[in-house]
């Protein structure tokens, strides 16, 4: 081998101290982490304002109309108070206290547990 070879293979397999490129990479990731959060809050605040200005917009264009709907609506379904209380007894086909049913989506309704008593407690 000669001199030449030698250098030029000391040259390609060179080590180093490789704290400076790992102090910069970690500049850098820290450098990225802080602009992702800024831009992160900056569009979260520019989301909330859009939302907020399309809220007071619709709400300033409607507030008549939608008072006037909803004083009508109250006029309509104004039930007065009764003063009769709810009886005691309920009815015959409301369920029974514990008992738990479900209503399945092709309709079925049945019970999650079965009627049967508890025979030796």
């Amino acid at each position: 081998m000669t001199d030449a070879q030698r250098e030029e293979l000391l040259w390609l397999y060179r080590t180093e101290d490789p704290s400076p490129w790992n102090y910069a990479i970690l500049a850098l990731s820290f450098v990225a982490l802080l602009s992702g959060f800024l831009i992160l809050g900056l569009s979260s605040m520019a989301k909330k304002r859009k939302v907020t200005a399309q809220y007071k917009a619709a709400s300033n264009a409607e507030k008549p109309l939608q008072m006037e709907r909803m004083l009508e609506q109250e006029k309509q379904t104004h039930v007065p108070f009764s003063h009769t209380l709810p009886s005691k007894t309920a009815a015959p086909d409301s369920p029974k206290s514990g008992n738990i049913t479900i209503q399945w989506k092709d309709g079925n309704v049945s019970t999650l547990f079965q009627d049967d008593r508890e025979e030796n407690v």
